[in-house]
């Protein structure tokens, strides 16, 4: 099931939750410039009834964390400026 999240991440970058959270995190370095980006979940009716529908949304959340902070998990400051994350979730026009 495809989701409508397109993030196209370094190939470095693995296929999990916590890589993820990772590319989330580094978005700011592939955005010279920018202070903030917004994310758009298409179709995120389709989400709502999976398993998995909390986890993802806790990834976004963690992501966006990473991404909007000026130090790493060690508490080091970072080489780049901090970015504002946001993440729309976005349902058929039969749901408003």
């Amino acid at each position: 099931m495809r989701c409508g999240l397109d993030i196209r991440s370094p190939g470095y970058f693995g296929r999990n939750w916590e890589a993820l959270v990772d590319c989330l995190g580094d978005l700011c370095g592939e955005v010279p410039g920018a202070v903030g980006m917004i994310g758009i979940i298409h179709d995120a009716d389709r989400l709502l009834g999976t398993e998995h529908f909390p986890l993802f949304v806790s990834v976004l959340c963690q992501g966006a964390d990473r991404a909007n902070s000026a130090v790493d998990l060690d508490g080091f400051s970072l080489d780049r400026p901090a970015i504002a994350e946001h993440f729309v979730f976005e349902f058929p026009e039969e749901w408003h």
